[in-house]
């Protein structure tokens, strides 16, 4: 497998610190926070992924309202 550059995985890193910054401030408790931030990761590269299938824009954003959804849901 190949390695990522160590640019790309710092910035990956710092973005997920962010995510986990943003729920901190949205009200989230450390623990969820830090759990969501690393699903939002994994999210962003789903979503990176599948722009290369060409799907139409509500196939597109029909995940990524759910996703939010859920989150609302979590942090309620």
């Amino acid at each position: 497998m190949e390695q990522r550059p160590a640019w790309a995985a710092s910035h990956l890193a710092d973005m997920q610190i962010v995510f986990e910054e943003c729920l901190l401030e949205a009200g989230c408790a450390p623990d969820q926070a830090c759990e969501m931030a690393a699903m939002l990761m994994l999210f962003n590269e789903g979503v990176r992924v599948s722009s290369r299938r060409k799907l139409n824009l509500q196939q597109q954003l029909a995940p990524i309202e759910t996703t939010f959804r859920l989150l609302r849901k979590a942090m309620a």
